[in-house]
This record gives C-alpha cells, structure tokens and sequence, in this order.
C-alpha cells in the first residue's frame, strides 16, 4: 500500500504544481514606451563612457529630443547616434 501511497502523492504534487504554475501572475514584458528616446540615448552614451558633464554641456539631450523621430527603442536609438552625431557635428573626448 506504501507504494500506491508514494505513487499518488507524485501524481498530486505534479497536479498542484501544474495548477499552481497556471496561477502564478507573468510579468509582462515592459513596454518599449517606458523610456523617452532621449532617455535611452542618455543610457547607451553613460554605458559607452560618455559623461553626464559631458551629455550637460552639449546639451545634447534638447537637441535630440527635437531631431529625433523614431521608435523609443534601444536599437532604433542606437542606431541614429551615428546619424545624429554627424548632423550636429558631435565628438565625443572619449573618442579622440
């Protein structure tokens, strides 16, 4: 009888498991819209070694805000700083 027990009791942890998965809230995806393009341009140039004094002084976060027309996405923002580098004639001291 101890192994039907045993048996069962597989079967009913693997049924509450299930069930208890089902219920368990998902966290949705973030939305690509929880940052401003000029936000994530601001992030990607602090992970690129670019300063905050810097991105200050060259005001460089106005100037996107008004260029820039596209998706508020990390890749579509990366690659317009090219882009927008060369139309504003920006260098960065890191990159001399």
């Amino acid at each position: 009888m101890s192994l039907w027990n045993t048996i069962k009791g597989w079967l009913t942890k693997s049924s509450e498991n299930e069930s208890r998965e089902e219920k368990i809230e998902r966290p949705e995806p973030e939305v690509a819209d929880s940052e401003t393009p000029t936000q994530i341009l601001v992030r990607i140039l602090l992970s690129r070694g670019i300063n905050m004094r810097e991105i200050s002084v060259m005001k460089l976060e106005p100037l996107f805000n008004e260029w820039y027309t596209g998706l508020a996405t990390e890749l579509a923002v990366s690659e317009s700083i090219p882009e927008f580098k060369k139309r504003y004639g920006i260098s960065f001291a890191t990159e001399k």
